[in-house]
């Protein structure tokens, strides 16, 4: 224990790190799957939202990320009255979006750092739609989800945020921690809010 003034309290922040990862995992992943007497249930994630039928989904059949498809895509989306602020892609399609201008960057003899990446996304609609560009791990090599936030909520089910509570049994020699949460994910105007493309190379 040399260095961790708490063990119990290192434990569940460990704990909770993991159940983060987890619930990240849900909201790209996660299969809407409704609660019986037998089932526990489970929510949907982005892409299952994402890809319902009718929704907006352009699929790039296995080529490579371009200005173009990904103009497409946010287009398909603005058509139907959306305004998506956010792009979710893995490190793949983020270096193929950041490679976008390395022919207009100028490099001066006197810098001494070189390289770059691109935080935003500008469509060519004459209305200007920007996008930031969020870079997620576990996401999909071959999917870039372009969502709109302001119509996307992570929320607990009433009474259900996630709390660490002491779950030491009566008479035992022994500290037990619980933590206990239960969460959904709320998709607005997923077929007209939202866009996914996929297909893509990488």
């Amino acid at each position: 224990q040399y260095g961790i003034e708490n063990a119990l309290n290192y434990r569940v922040r460990q704990a909770i790190e993991i159940i983060t990862r987890r619930m990240n995992n849900a909201i790209i992943f996660g299969r809407r799957v409704m609660r019986t007497k037998t089932e526990r249930g489970t929510m949907g994630g982005i892409l299952y939202f994402l890809k319902r039928p009718g929704g907006n989904v352009v699929n790039a059949a296995g080529s490579d990320l371009t200005q173009k498809l990904l103009n497409d895509a946010i287009e398909k989306i603005y058509l139907k009255g959306g305004s998506p602020n956010v792009l979710v892609c893995n490190t793949t399609q983020a270096r193929k979006i950041s490679s976008f201008t390395s022919n207009s960057i100028v490099v001066q003899r006197e810098d001494q750092t070189a390289g770059h990446y691109v935080a935003r996304f500008v469509a060519d609609l004459p209305a200007g739609v920007i996008t930031t560009i969020v870079v997620d791990t576990n996401f999909p090599k071959d999917k870039i989800a372009i969502l709109d936030t302001s119509r996307l909520r992570f929320v607990p089910l009433t009474g259900s945020t996630l709390t660490d509570f002491d779950a030491t049994p009566k008479g035992a020699d022994f500290i037990a921690r619980r933590i206990l949460g239960e969460y959904t994910l709320e998709v607005k105007n997923a077929k007209q809010a939202h866009g996914l493309l996929e297909g893509l190379a990488y």
